[in-house]
């Protein structure tokens, strides 16, 4: 039997929490911490141990059509790009587009927002944290990352 699609719930502060965060690898070999504690943040993170990596963690959601922003705390510590990409770097990203404020090389929590829109009236929406480099490693603060 189907269940029905549920649009995100959105708290008293207008602000729907995504849950089920799920490691991709894109290219190389990248490694990834489910459960890194940094600083007292809860975050996840993705580093190149080996090399030129691309790796993500994804999360899902629906969302009905409206103007949305996806908030979240990045740290990084000696990301280097790899030469042949310009995307290089640790950053958010939203089905369809690409990292716009990729952080490299060593910065302390940085908050980056991104604003995206649904044109459709239901649309499964899924919210990526990016890392591309060839060395270096990136956290994402979990406690930051709602969508608005």
């Amino acid at each position: 039997m189907a269940h029905p699609i549920e649009p995100a719930k959105f708290d008293d502060l207008g602000l729907a929490v995504l849950v089920g965060w799920k490691s991709q690898v894109d290219f190389g070999a990248p490694s990834f911490s489910p459960s890194a504690v940094l600083a007292n943040q809860n975050s996840i993170q993705i580093s190149a141990p080996d090399g030129r990596s691309v790796g993500t963690w994804k999360a899902g959601t629906w969302l009905v059509r409206g103007q949305y922003i996806i908030r979240g705390r990045i740290k990084t510590r000696g990301i280097v790009a790899d030469p042949g990409d310009s995307r290089g770097g640790a950053g958010l990203q939203v089905q369809g587009t690409r990292v716009e404020k990729a952080l490299l090389g060593d910065s302390d929590w940085k908050s980056i927002e991104l604003p995206f829109s649904i044109n459709d009236t239901l649309a499964e929406t899924q919210v990526a944290c990016e890392f591309r480099g060839a060395e270096g490693e990136a956290w994402f603060d979990l406690g930051s990352l709602p969508i608005k």
